[in-house]
């Protein structure tokens, strides 16, 4: 019996370590290879987090964020004047979290406007569509 239970507490040690490496681990870099594009007319951004700005897309559910964006010296008020029902290209990291089980929080690596960028952390310039 204390073996069995010296086994139990190795395999759910095991478990909760690896739970937290999934929620622990960073995200990866931005570049082409690890992030999807979604294209969409801008419903709604806002503030939220720690100066994070949070993009909603008409007929989507997911929030796309910028990371500190406000930080990074991206002004509110004027993104929600200049890109309020735009249509933009979003590249978003490709990163899974236990934290957001449901995938529904992304990181913005690459925000556009037609052909003008508005935001950018990609490390190549060029992402492929």
């Amino acid at each position: 019996m204390q073996r069995i239970k010296q086994i139990a507490f190795i395999l759910l040690s095991l478990a909760a370590l690896f739970f937290l490496f999934l929620v622990l681990r960073p995200l990866p870099r931005a570049n082409p290879d690890h992030c999807s594009l979604v294209e969409g007319i801008v419903a709604r951004i806002y503030e939220a987090g720690t100066q994070d700005i949070v993009f909603k897309l008409q007929g989507n559910t997911v929030n796309y964020y910028i990371n500190r964006g406000l930080e990074h010296g991206l002004d509110l008020a004027l993104l929600r004047q200049s890109l309020a029902d735009q249509e933009v290209s979003i590249y978003y990291l490709k990163h899974w979290t236990p934290l957001d089980p449901n995938d529904q929080v992304k990181h913005i690596a690459r925000l556009e406007l037609g052909q003008e960028v508005i935001y950018d952390e990609m490390e190549e310039s060029t992402p492929q569509r």
